[in-house]
C-alpha cells in the first residue's frame, strides 16, 4: 500500500505517505488491514471498494505535494462525505482543475468552465455560469447527477 502511494518517489518518507493517506480519507482503512501500509495492492486486489481505490489514487497524487493537480472525475466513486474530506485536504497552494460531468464533483470550485463541442461555452463563478448557461443550470438542478452528452464537460477550478 505504501509503495503504491509513494509510486516511484523514493524521496517520500513514511510520514509523507501516511499524511497523504490521511488527507485522502483512506488512512483508517489502510491501518485496519492486516498488514497496514505493508499490505500488497495490485490489479487483483478485491478487499477494497471502488471508492477506497479511488482515495488511494488521490493519496498518491497528494503525496507529491503538487502545485497543479488535474483530476478527471476524481470523486465518481465517493460519497458526499468522502468528497468533502478530499476537498478539505487540498492545500491552498495547489491549483486544482477538476474535469467532471457531475455537479457534486465541482461544487467546491470557485470557477467553472463549460466546454461544449470543443469550445468554451461559459466561464465564471458557479452563480454566474448557472445564470448564463442552460446546460449547467439544468445539470445542477437535476437530482440525478448524470452526464447529458459526451461533448459537454464542466471543468472546475479550485483555489
Amino acid at each position: 500500500m505504501a509503495e503504491n502511494i509513494a509510486f516511484f518517489r523514493p524521496n517520500l518518507t513514511s510520514d509523507d505517505v501516511r499524511d497523504a493517506a490521511a488527507k485522502a480519507g483512506i488512512a483508517a482503512v489502510i491501518e485496519a488491514l492486516p498488514h497496514g501500509y505493508d499490505t500488497p495492492i495490485g490489479p487483483t486486489t478485491r478487499d477494497l471498494s471502488g471508492g477506497q481505490i479511488q482515495r488511494i489514487g488521490i493519496a498518491r497524487a497528494l503525496a507529491g505535494r503538487p502545485r497543479l493537480l488535474v483530476l478527471d472525475e476524481p470523486t465518481s466513486a465517493l460519497d458526499q462525505d468522502s468528497e468533502r474530506i478530499v476537498h478539505d485536504a487540498l492545500d491552498a497552494s495547489t491549483i486544482v482543475v477538476i474535469i467532471a460531468h457531475r455537479p457534486s464533483a465541482i461544487r467546491f470550485c470557485n470557477r467553472i468552465v463549460i466546454i461544449d463541442s470543443g469550445r468554451v461555452a461559459a466561464d465564471g463563478n458557479p452563480q454566474y455560469v448557472a445564470a448564463t448557461n442552460r446546460f449547467f443550470a439544468r445539470l445542477i438542478s437535476e437530482e440525478e447527477c448524470l452526464p447529458y452528452a459526451d461533448s459537454d464537460v464542466a471543468v472546475g477550478f479550485d483555489r
